[in-house]
């Protein structure tokens, strides 16, 4: 992060002059507080950061944004302080001149944004989303990142409420707006898929005038949204022939993908390091974004064969003659769907360890069945873990799965024992899960007890 002045701060938010000091970094944490940071303390269920403001400026923070009134102190009051945070994020990005692309969808928009950031860094020196910051509070830390030196910004943006896209876009303000899909992921709290890609459409409400929209035209409620329609933009697909970018010649190979990218003017072979037409999609709307902003059919080629996934995220390991997929980040009907296709491909014997799938409201039962009868149609053993997977057990039953075969666990300890008994040389396994099942310690203790034979 580059100097700002506290007196600048005061201006933006409207607040009485104070004492001007260096801020050298903005931390929401009171365990790290650095010498002239801004200290933003934020409030949640579990905690008040209001309270740590005191010990914050005692470390050497420069000042402090709160809600409570410390006259006697360097505290900028303020009604809500995750507001400012990102009031102050959107004022610190307007210093720089980066193209800014932001990604969102119910699916695969951390991996999209892996592609979008190797393709672009080819050309531009680029800052990414790191890990989970996708929301309002990691959004703005990420963009303190920024510095003189930076040509280019991909950011991450998820939501699970109506509004909070509005606020993430306005504070990200991008050149470029991509949108992966619309799956069925936190339809609890918006409805409908209809409500979900209202939600996603969000995302335009902060694009710049003269911005694009770059979206999944193989799913239908967005190629005929009148309001992506209304902006300029460019729709990328497999299936649909009035894609403006498409990709055909689709061949697999063990962990990696060739294919051609074709419109927009351009034809190309690609390859990618990963397997899954899911992942073909992703790389496809990387290379949109690639072409949007003036990359080389060349270089986009090549920073898609750099493209490194995030953890947990379809990583595929050898161990012991085995073969581990970890996809275990998080997980919703359309990202299990599209794990186990990519299961599928394998040969020899392949089983699915699947964990709950939260968010589904009403349709968590269903959704859960259905998953059970598609890991039935693709796999020979299912592992299923938590309530909620009963019904998927019970789907994979229902579509001819032998009672040995699927097998349900209440806890992880068990279903590690019982992997470990049945996996043999050869064997393919999947864990995946939402990401309070913790399917990814599931897999490490699988491998710790490997380890310990």
């Amino acid at each position: 992060m580059e100097t700002m002045r506290l007196a600048e701060l005061t201006e933006l938010l409207g607040l009485p002059e104070m004492p001007d000091a260096e801020i050298k970094s903005v931390v929401t944490d009171s365990r790290k507080i650095t010498k002239d940071c801004l200290f933003v303390a934020l409030s949640g269920e579990k905690f008040d950061g209001n309270a740590f403001v005191e010990e914050a400026l005692d470390k050497g923070a420069a000042a402090a944004v709160s809600t409570r009134v410390m006259p006697d102190r360097m505290v900028l009051t303020v009604p809500d302080t995750l507001a400012a945070l990102g009031a102050i994020a959107r004022y610190y990005k307007s210093k720089f001149s980066v193209l800014t692309v932001a990604v969102t969808g119910s699916v695969g928009k951390t991996t999209t944004k892996e592609f979008i950031y190797a393709v672009l860094s080819e050309k531009y020196k680029t800052l990414k989303t790191e890990g989970n910051f996708n929301n309002e509070i990691g959004l703005p830390l990420t963009i303190f990142g920024l510095d003189s030196s930076h040509e280019a910004l991909v950011l991450e943006m998820g939501m699970n409420h109506a509004g909070e896209m509005h606020r993430l876009s306005c504070i990200g303000t991008p050149d470029i707006a991509v949108i992966t899909n619309v799956g069925t992921a936190h339809i609890e709290n918006l409805g409908s898929r209809e409500g979900i890609r209202d939600a996603k459409l969000e995302i335009l409400d902060g694009l710049k005038e003269s911005g694009m929209l770059i979206y999944n035209a193989d799913e239908p409620l967005l190629a005929q949204s009148e309001r992506a329609a209304g902006v300029r933009h460019t729709g990328f697909g497999i299936e649909n022939e009035k894609a403006d970018l498409r990709a055909g010649g689709i061949f697999e190979l063990e962990g990696e993908t060739d294919f051609i990218i074709e419109g927009c003017g351009e034809q190309f072979a690609v390859n990618i390091a990963t397997i899954g037409r899911h992942n073909v999609a992703n790389a496809l709307c990387a290379a949109a974004v690639g072409l949007a902003a003036g990359l080389t059919p060349g270089q986009i080629a090549d920073g898609l064969t750099h493209f490194e996934n995030a953890g947990g995220r379809q990583n595929i390991y050898h161990m012991g003659g085995v073969r581990l997929i970890d996809d275990t980040y998080n997980a919703n009907p359309d990202s299990m769907r599209a794990a186990l296709s990519v299961l599928a491909s394998f040969p020899e014997r392949r089983i699915a360890v699947l964990g709950d799938m939260l968010e589904l409201g009403a349709a968590a039962e269903q959704s859960h069945r259905e998953i059970g009868m598609r890991a039935a149609a693709c796999c020979e053993r299912l592992f299923a873990l938590g309530p909620l997977s009963t019904a998927c057990r019970e789907g994979a039953l229902a579509a001819g799965m032998a009672e040995g075969a699927a097998r349900h666990f209440e806890n992880r300890q068990d279903l590690v024992c019982a992997l470990k008994d049945t996996v043999r040389e050869g064997d393919t396994v999947l864990f995946k899960g939402s990401h309070s099942m913790h399917m990814d310690e599931a897999l490490a203790d699988l491998v710790r007890l490997w380890n310990e034979e």
